[in-house]
């Protein structure tokens, strides 16, 4: 409570610093992260500090550094459910393989993670439903990637030009169709063939995708959106 208090708390604001919840002190209502107007976001913004703090930065120094295991575990084609396991000990234990050395009876003490199968369980099932390293999950990147990049595409990409050389936002070739083709063609193809959008099995897979966009965009332009 102290940290959140220091970071995000009335303490970081009393310091001077930029604060998220200015007004709440964690140190002497420990319950806002349930009753505080902003309880429903505190919950969200609360424990994924602590999975930063705890999980995702965590490396022992001897081998297991979290977000290197991480891409380990998605090149590897997500089967190798030992790097969940890990996380579910640092969070249960307080290491990778409890029961850890020095930890007190309890909880954290344990011989066993707790609800270990049920975690790996949730966690296959939201790698199924989510598409999670799949074909959708790397479309699902090229969209947002292009979409959050509207203003530049349509004011510096998607533009045609008059035969006198003045260039303007093209009326025939905007975003959101190009976004639905890419999405029809990488989904359904045409006559046995798909549109590229990468590596559904490397960590920054995606990359590969967008760079195939643009190849295709920049040749593109020459044939027919330069001329509308």
């Amino acid at each position: 409570l102290g940290k959140l208090n220091y970071f995000l708390g009335k303490k970081a604001a009393t310091d001077g610093r930029k604060s998220r919840y200015p007004t709440t002190d964690f140190c002497a209502f420990p319950e806002a992260i349930c009753a505080a107007p902003e309880s429903k976001e505190m919950r969200w913004l609360t424990s994924m500090f602590e999975w930063t703090e705890r999980v995702q930065s965590f490396d022992d120094l001897k081998g297991f550094n979290y977000l290197d295991e991480l891409r380990k575990f998605v090149d590897g084609g997500l089967i190798d459910y030992d790097f969940f396991h890990a996380t579910s000990g640092l969070l249960d234990g307080g290491c990778l393989e409890p029961p850890c050395a020095g930890s007190s009876a309890g909880k954290m003490g344990s011989k066993e993670i707790h609800l270990k199968e049920e975690r790996l369980e949730n966690f296959q099932t939201l790698l199924r439903v989510l598409d999670t390293g799949s074909e959708k999950a790397l479309l699902r990147g090229i969209i947002k990637y292009f979409t959050d990049l509207g203003d530049i595409m349509n004011g510096q990409v998607l533009r045609s030009q008059t035969p006198q050389g003045q260039l303007y936002p093209s009326y025939r070739y905007t975003l959101d169709d190009m976004l639905a083709s890419i999405t029809f063609m990488a989904e359904t193809g045409v006559g046995g063939r798909k549109f590229y959008i990468g590596e559904a099995k490397k960590g920054d897979g995606v990359k590969y995708g967008v760079v195939n966009v643009v190849t295709f965009l920049s040749q593109a332009y020459k044939e027919a959106i330069q001329f509308d």
